[in-house]
């Protein structure tokens, strides 16, 4: 019984940890538009909605794999590859962000288009 229950408390705790990653990610997208002119802006739109849909569909496909030939044992794994997806992918726009501040880099389509993978 101790077994399961730390188990489930693991899985709320990395719940909760993609829940802060998604929301820091969403902020810093927010900070990053702000430094942009509109062109700009649907493009970090674009390549954003891009990015989810791909990691939304590996995930899936993850999890098809890992559940139905594993076991649900690897909930745990799968759950922090998944935070550790949106907290890298939170510090590569923070990352432009800084940049962008540092070197106060011209607005061009070559800062957007790095965030296309």
């Amino acid at each position: 019984m101790m077994k399961l229950k730390q188990k489930l408390l693991n899985l709320m705790y990395l719940k909760y940890d993609i829940d802060i990653w998604k929301t820091e990610l969403d902020e810093s997208i927010e900070l990053l538009m702000n430094k942009c002119d509109k062109h700009q802006k649907e493009k970090i739109s674009e390549a954003q909605n891009e990015w989810e849909e791909s990691l939304l569909l590996q995930m899936e496909m993850e999890k098809e794999i890992l559940f139905d030939d594993i076991g649900r044992g690897m909930i745990v794994k799968w759950l922090s590859k998944y935070k550790d997806e949106y907290r890298y992918r939170t510090f590569e726009i923070m990352y432009l962000s800084y940049y962008i501040d540092l070197w106060d880099i011209p607005k061009t389509q070559e800062t957007v288009l790095c965030l296309d993978r």
